[in-house]
């Protein structure tokens, strides 16, 4: 008899849902199930277990829907009862596998996903429990190394941040005319940027240690005074639990602008993510930081940001959207603010090996000291709009073009500006 994997089982599962009553509710279950009304077809199938509990129809379409819920446990009981009326279910024992390998019960998940290999499934089936294997012995690795090397170019209209006022205007007082040299300036730039990280795994543990590290630099071909050097470096404890994620990182920053110090930083940060079905996660992440600067001892200051959001997937969809609060406690007050941010991007899935992306970001600062020579307060609204396209070349060598641009409003005209970026990329994964 030929296996047959694709659809509902329904050929080799024995017996038949018994009375009108619970037929009617295993239809509707069914038609739940088919417009990914997930909920309502486990709540539906319950139902039906309760009256049909030896029903192998019954507990199949169970076990998926809880999957499809996110409750692996109960899925993984459905398809147990099944094995134990017909061990020999190749089909069920691959979602079985899908459960356990969700539950982080790795041993039980190999075991059922290698039953189901040595029955010799279709090549699409082999192919996606290979790659389950394959994340398995990744995460029985002590130590694992990866990193990315990416450079590229890109054209900046507003190079400086400069006003697009040539007029200032200055409560109380004469207007004052910018000098030529302070107007908008454009710009090609040329970056490199080589990332790697390094994770150890502790024995029988869901704990890790990660570190990470970064090297990014780029070069103007005019004004070259805004050359700078950036490195990083972060390290901590992770814990993985299942649907939950957290970990602690110290942090250690240094920038260089045209080749001599500019500013360092040191902090401690935690983040964190909680799956709450495969479709919808909570993201969050504190961060307290404390800033050098050298070129303008006023600026050094004491950071704080938090954020949190949502991240949704469907499809070949996904969607992010984050609110943020942030403060600088500078030690000038005309540097210090408070700041809160709405971020959200969109991607999305493509034909040919492509994806693509759009965002939006908007900031509110608002500045606690009144700024010299205008004798107020300083308050910037920043809308920033991303755009961007990416191929995948080959497994490991990919391709990129962004379009960004932010205008930023304020009631002193000094800070008023707009920035059009476009950019191109080219990345190698290892």
């Amino acid at each position: 008899m030929r296996t047959i994997f694709l659809g509902l089982p329904v050929l080799l599962l024995a017996g038949a849902v018994a009375g009108e009553n619970v037929a009617d509710i295993y239809r509707e279950a069914q038609k739940a199930f088919e417009i990914k009304d997930y909920k309502r077809s486990y709540e539906l199938l319950t139902q039906a277990f309760k009256e049909k509990p030896d029903d192998p129809e019954i507990n199949f379409a169970l076990g998926r829907a809880a999957f499809e819920c996110g409750d692996y446990e109960a899925a993984a009981m459905a398809f147990e009862r099944m094995l134990i009326m017909n061990p020999d279910l190749p089909r069920v024992k691959l979602e079985l596998g899908r459960c356990y390998y969700n539950l982080k019960a790795y041993d039980q998940a190999r075991k059922h996903f290698e039953d189901v290999l040595a029955s010799k499934p279709p090549e699409n089936v082999r192919q996606n429990i290979q790659n389950f294997l394959d994340q398995m012995k990744a995460r029985d690795k002590r130590n694992t190394f990866n990193g990315d090397l990416s450079g590229g170019f890109s054209y900046d209209t507003n190079v400086r941040v400069a006003p697009d006022h040539e007029m200032i205007r200055v409560p109380n007082g004469p207007d004052l005319r910018l000098n030529p040299e302070s107007y908008p300036r454009d710009d090609t730039s040329y970056w490199t940027l080589l990332s790697l990280r390094h994770k150890y795994k502790f024995p029988r543990s869901d704990w890790a240690w990660k570190t990470s590290g970064a090297i990014f630099d780029q070069f103007y071909t005019t004004e070259t005074d805004l050359d700078v050097i950036f490195t990083s470096i972060q390290t901590g404890p992770a814990l993985e639990l299942g649907n939950f994620y957290w970990e602690v990182q110290g942090t250690l920053n240094y920038l260089e602008r045209d080749y001599q110090v500019y500013m360092k930083s040191w902090g401690l940060r935690t983040s964190g993510i909680v799956a709450c079905n495969q479709h919808l996660s909570l993201a969050f992440g504190l961060e307290h930081r404390n800033r050098e600067m050298y070129w303008n001892a006023n600026q050094d200051a004491r950071d704080l940001v938090w954020y949190a959001g949502p991240v949704v997937k469907w499809g070949k969809n996904q969607m992010r959207a984050f609110l943020e609060f942030g403060n600088e406690d500078a030690a000038s007050e005309i540097y210090s603010l408070d700041r809160v941010a709405v971020r959200l991007r969109y991607d999305r899935a493509l034909p040919w090996r492509m994806s693509g992306y759009a965002g939006y970001q908007y900031e509110d600062s608002d500045y606690q000291g009144t700024q010299p020579l205008f004798n107020i307060q300083r308050y910037d609204n920043l809308h920033r709009f991303t755009v961007g396209l990416r191929k995948q070349i080959t497994s490991s060598v990919s391709a990129g073009v962004e379009y960004d641009y932010r205008i930023s409003f304020s009631n002193i005209d000094l800070y008023d500006y707009d920035r059009h970026v476009v950019g191109f990329q080219i990345g190698y994964s290892f």
